[in-house]
């Protein structure tokens, strides 16, 4: 499924596959597509990294802007975040320009 989001006012698109938001997410898989969780609501919520390979978390708000990224590279028991969509990309899915530009950032609980 095509998935239009906003950043800085420029329409980014991406394949996703739309999940629900009890499921476990990138959790105990090797492999998987990007995921799209929508919460029905602009909320706090957390999520867990305990059982996942490295991912880039993307936080959206109601109408859809980015609102926060950030590279979750080692295991973390909580990871608090805001918003309504959240969208988790594994690393190994980004192109090398991306993953470069993601991984010289600082781990999620550093931003």
């Amino acid at each position: 499924m095509k998935f239009e989001y906003y950043v800085n006012k420029k329409i980014k698109k991406i394949d996703i596959k739309k999940v629900s938001q009890f499921s476990t997410g990138l959790m105990f898989r090797k492999t998987s597509p990007t995921l799209l969780f929508d919460l029905g609501r602009e909320k706090a919520f957390s999520i867990t990294s305990i059982f996942c390979k490295p991912f880039r978390v993307i936080l959206l708000d109601k109408n859809k802007n980015k609102k926060k990224s950030f590279d979750v590279l080692k295991k973390r028991w909580s990871i608090r975040c805001f918003g309504r969509y959240l969208i988790e990309v594994p690393l190994n899915n980004l192109n090398s320009d991306e993953k470069s530009k993601g991984l010289n950032r600082k781990s999620s609980m550093d931003n």
